[in-house]
């Protein structure tokens, strides 16, 4: 299988790019052994026990930042390789340690992890990005999703059942991720000097090309789907265990299926994702941003567990499906010697929300008490269904670049060529350097 002229990657080389997306999954192994690093450790209040569930997202903010800025010089075959090797090494480390009464080591241990997560993250999305164009760039950006997702489904179920045999014995689930450091090593291809890039680069040097910039439009996907969209949207896996304690209509274990029926939405949004941009192309971030509305609206008023699970999957398919749609119309309109900070900056925004989503659930209990501990689903609801109004009457011009045969289309060939020149006018200040 070969991409588009510029890339000419094997089956094989996809298999490696798609492995990256498996590390990113990694947030759903220490959810299950929340409630078990309580007990053993209860001295330790809750919220520094919670620290071990959000700081790894925080970590990876600053480090995927710094590896969007350090791909192109360290390549992306060894950024990949090592922040694998450190997520697998640190995860699994505290399992040796049984009998740790200090929790410090845990936090340690996260920390590091984060180090190696931030590492990884923009790598995926930005090698497709790289690679492909139009179709087969939406196509893939969607398998890609799903392999996260799946993965994610994964270590959930399997952290689960290793933490009802001993609260270390969760750490053990990072060793999964030894197969997908195998295909990394022998199968990830280098991203960092496409031939024809090069000789597009070369050429523009000599015309004196201006400097590459990262488009205004760029940020609004980042701030509002990468950031805050998906907070609303997360709310759904944080307040099951609560809500389903509350109502009497589920334990722990049922929290644990209903954060796999919003996995399983994700990866059913990756599959589904080239076909639904073509079929609603500008208005999929609308569309797609309703369903995850009515996904929040449902869970709040479910009276069963099989409800909330079905406003589960809801909630992922709508709302990966408008996360997808952002990096894919972010790589439409980053100059390619952008790309890796770009998706390394939206990667980063839904790390944040992970982080905010606290905040986001005292602030709406504060906002409407009357709703209780769901108000966050509520409020959610609202703010979601309203943007995704808005969304609908909003041209989306990036959505549509990727759609149809942009390589043979003149006026996007003269946009492609403003930004190779950007990127040599890069190169050459780096030269002067």
């Amino acid at each position: 299988m070969n991409a588009n002229a510029s890339g000419g990657l094997k089956l094989s080389n996809l298999i490696g790019i798609f492995a990256l997306f498996s590390f990113m999954a990694e947030f759903t192994i220490m959810t299950p052994s929340i409630q078990a690093f309580a007990m053993h450790f209860h001295d330790t209040d809750m919220t520094t026990i919670m620290l071990a569930n959000t700081i790894t997202g925080v970590v990876g903010v600053p480090m995927s930042i710094l590896a969007g800025w350090l791909v192109n010089k360290i390549g992306y075959r060894p950024m990949g390789i090592i922040g694998a090797i450190v997520m697998i090494v640190a995860g699994a480390f505290p399992f040796l340690f049984p009998g740790l009464q200090e929790y410090w080591p845990i936090i340690f241990s996260r920390v590091m992890v984060g180090v190696g997560y931030g590492m990884i993250f923009p790598l995926g999305g930005a090698l497709i990005i790289l690679f492909y164009k139009g179709r087969q760039r939406s196509r893939y950006l969607g398998v890609g999703v799903m392999v996260q997702f799946a993965f994610a489904i994964l270590f959930s179920l399997v952290a689960g059942w290793l933490t009802t045999i001993g609260w270390n014995f969760s750490f053990l689930t990072y060793l999964i991720s030894v197969v997908p450091l195998v295909l990394l090593i022998f199968l990830l291809p280098e991203g960092k000097k496409l031939s024809i890039e090069d000789a597009k680069a070369k050429a523009a040097l000599k015309a004196n090309a201006p400097k590459a910039k990262i488009p205004g439009a760029t940020w609004g996907y980042i701030v509002v789907f990468g950031l805050v969209m998906w907070m609303m949207y997360i709310v759904v896996n944080f307040l099951s265990s609560i809500i389903l304690g509350e109502r009497g209509i589920g334990d722990a274990a049922a929290a644990g299926v209903m954060a796999s029926c919003f996995n399983l939405g994700n990866v059913v949004a990756g599959l589904l994702f080239s076909k639904s941009i073509q079929l609603l192309k500008s208005k999929v971030f609308g569309v797609a941003g309703l369903v995850a509305a009515i996904g929040l609206a449902c869970a709040y008023i479910a009276p069963s567990v099989l409800v909330y699970g079905i406003a589960a999957f809801l909630i992922g398919l709508g709302g990966s499906t408008v996360y997808t749609s952002a990096q894919n119309s972010v790589g439409n309109i980053t100059p390619k010697a952008k790309v890796p900070l770009t998706n390394g900056l939206l990667t980063a925004a839904m790390n944040l929300a992970s982080f905010f989503v606290a905040y986001w659930l005292v602030l709406c209990t504060g906002i409407a008490p009357v709703f209780g501990g769901a108000a966050a689903l509520v409020v959610g609801a609202i703010c979601v269904a309203v943007v995704s109004v808005v969304c609908i009457f909003i041209p989306f011009k990036a959505i549509r670049k990727g759609l149809g045969k942009q390589p043979t289309d003149a006026l996007d060939e003269a946009e492609e060529g403003l930004d190779v020149m950007g990127e040599a006018s890069q190169d050459q200040v780096a030269e002067l350097a």
